[in-house]
């Protein structure tokens, strides 16, 4: 019995595993699309973000400012929030865009104009 027990919790570990693994990978497609309610523009101030290889591309659309920010595999992707991302670019710890991120860095600016 005890060893059936530890199997079935092997199980669950194992299918925890996988489902964070799927939402990982998941949260690594969306575009993240905010408004930071500060007023740069007539539309405030417009902020997209997404991951890509190595980090997190991001458009501030009201300001013209695209950058790229590094995060370490290791960093959760439940951690890359709107005020994360806030901070880091409110301390300037970011990049110019690269140009081999100019395709998916067009999909993001679409989505934060869309706001």
């Amino acid at each position: 019995m005890k060893a059936r027990i530890a199997e079935i919790r092997k199980q669950i570990d194992n299918l925890y595993i996988e489902l964070h693994e799927l939402e990982t990978a998941q949260a690594k497609l969306d575009i993240i699309a905010f408004k930071s309610g500060r007023h740069y523009s007539e539309h405030g101030q417009r902020i997209a973000f997404t991951w890509v290889d190595g980090g997190v591309i991001m458009a501030d659309v009201d300001r013209h400012i695209y950058y790229f920010f590094q995060v370490p595999d290791c960093f959760p992707v439940s951690m890359i929030t709107k005020d994360y991302i806030m901070s880091v670019y409110d301390a300037g710890r970011g990049e110019p865009t690269a140009l081999e991120h100019q395709k998916l860095l067009e999909k993001v600016i679409a989505e934060a104009l869309k706001l």
